[in-house]
């Protein structure tokens, strides 16, 4: 820390905070790359982040690289003989200079020698998480620090941004969640028929140090691709986000690439994104409210996304959203203009996204990015209407008759626990221990839940996707709720009276 804030000191961070001088952003940029390690990273994120931060930040960020030294051939062999076994028994050939060196790590290529396979080995520094554990936390002490001098920079939101990347980046020193995440994205994709590929994992060959994957054949996507190829990228990222709830969450053009026989493949699963039902749902709201010119249902799903324990008003982001989507209109890109603005429209209204929401956000505006560089005809726009039209309605009916064949499961054997009626009939004796009026009111639980299991079962096939999303929960929890009254009810009713 006395190193950092004598840097800051000497660079006259506190002056130029006070005169909000132009020069801060630069000067901000030079302090973390004198840092080096995670706060080059943390620097090279936030020139990413081109819906949150002004033009002059962007630019000060852009410039940062980092430096590091690969790890020497005696380390290497160190490492995967204490990890994995004896290096020359388990590779054929190693190529000992890296392909890729980061502060975390460096990666490899190699052949198996049990298989001859061509793969991919990925190797974390020594002792990496300890040191940068502390690095991140006065990393966020320094970002807490700027936010304190400075409102402009605190609504910026850059404690969060950091907090977020402390906790992404803790998680990428571990790869056995890269495998986990890598493996079930791969299966994600097979079964919901995303035409991705993605690569296999060694496990006999990886540990929490090491990762194994196949090697794929192909070119980084830096060149130039079709609007068919680029629509389809983008749909399958909205298929990730809103119909899997996993999403690759950071898809820049390194991450992405063109195999030789004319395949997309995605690499690099240490950053991955988890979504809940609600948020799926919020989010696709939010589209479908966007694909219909609706503010009321774009505003509905934003309450939905954003953080509990704000004041969310809906008709105040209604008329915010009505503006954006006017001005936006003027752009040759609206849908592009109004991802990149909607963050700062959130901040700018004292709310904030749901941080996996936001994630999920930075993960389509960076795709954006990437997809807008290799293809001039590409359009978010266009790409986005095309999904909202194409919904695969099937899917989402699939996902909702789940929930209720959970919810049957659970009532079925609480059905099957009451006495068997003779000839369908139950006697209705007047008894000082029997109340009719109980029973009348049972009956009419009954009617009650019945209609609401038609109704639930009608919103499958309703036209209109914000209908299915208003009708369904509605319908699915009176019926929950009745059908627990009425056993509740009927079992009192037959209950043998001593």
């Amino acid at each position: 820390m006395i190193r950092l804030f004598w840097i800051a000191s000497r660079k006259g961070l506190s002056h130029l905070i006070q005169q909000d001088h132009a020069k801060l952003p630069h000067v901000i940029a030079e302090i973390l790359e004198e840092m080096g390690g995670v706060f080059v990273k943390f620097g090279q994120v936030l020139s990413t982040q081109k819906e949150i931060l002004p033009g002059h930040f962007i630019e000060a960020f852009s410039s940062l690289h980092d430096q590091v030294k690969p790890l020497s051939q005696e380390e290497l062999k160190k490492i995967i003989d204490s990890r994995i076994g004896n290096m020359n028994e388990t590779y054929e050939t190693f190529e000992m200079q890296p392909i890729a060196a980061a502060s975390i790590g460096q990666v490899h290529l190699a052949r198996l020698k049990s298989t001859g396979e061509k793969v991919v080995v990925k190797i974390l520094r020594p002792d990496v998480k300890q040191k940068m554990t502390a690095d991140l936390d006065l990393l966020i002490q320094f970002v807490s620090w700027l936010s304190e001098r400075s409102s402009k920079i605190k609504r910026l939101g850059l404690i969060q941004l950091a907090v977020g990347f402390k906790n992404n980046l803790i998680e990428e020193t571990d790869f056995d969640i890269e495998a986990l995440n890598t493996n079930m994205l791969k299966r994600a994709f097979k079964e919901h028929g995303i035409p991705i590929r993605v690569p296999k994992v060694y496990s006999e060959y990886s540990t929490k140090q090491i990762l194994t994957m196949e090697y794929i054949e192909g070119n980084r996507f830096t060149k130039e691709v079709t609007t068919d190829v680029s629509e389809m990228i983008m749909h399958a990222f909205l298929d990730q986000i809103l119909m899997i709830g996993i999403f690759h969450a950071d898809p820049h053009p390194g991450n992405i690439m063109l195999t030789t026989d004319g395949e997309v493949a995605l690499i690099d699963f240490g950053s991955v994104g988890y979504l809940s039902d609600d948020e799926r749902g919020g989010l696709l709201s939010f589209l479908v409210g966007y694909s219909n010119n609706d503010t009321k249902e774009m505003a509905h799903g934003l309450a939905r996304v954003c953080e509990e324990g704000h004041l969310f008003n809906e008709d105040m982001m209604e008329r915010r959203l009505s503006r954006l989507l006017s001005e936006a209109s003027f752009s040759h890109d609206p849908t592009s203009v109004i991802m990149r603005r909607l963050m700062s429209m959130i901040t700018e209204a004292g709310l904030s996204l749901k941080p996996t929401v936001a994630g999920a956000f930075r993960a389509i505006i960076t795709l954006d990015g990437t997809l807008s560089s290799v293809n001039e005809a590409y359009s978010l726009s266009t790409a986005s209407q095309s999904y909202a039209s194409q919904i695969n309605k099937g899917q989402l009916a699939k996902e909702r008759l789940g929930k209720v064949k959970g919810k049957l499961e659970d009532y079925i054997p609480k059905l099957l626990e009451l006495p068997i009626l003779k000839d369908n009939r139950i006697t209705i004796a007047r008894e000082e221990n029997h109340n009719l009026n109980d029973f009348i009111g049972a009956i009419t639980v009954g009617i009650f839940t019945v209609i609401c299991m038609v109704v639930m079962l009608a919103s499958f096939f309703v036209q209109g996707e914000f209908m299915r999303f208003l009708l369904a929960p509605l319908s699915m929890s009176g019926f929950g709720v009745g059908m627990i009254i009425l056993i509740m009810s009927v079992i009192k009713q037959l209950k043998p009276k001593i």
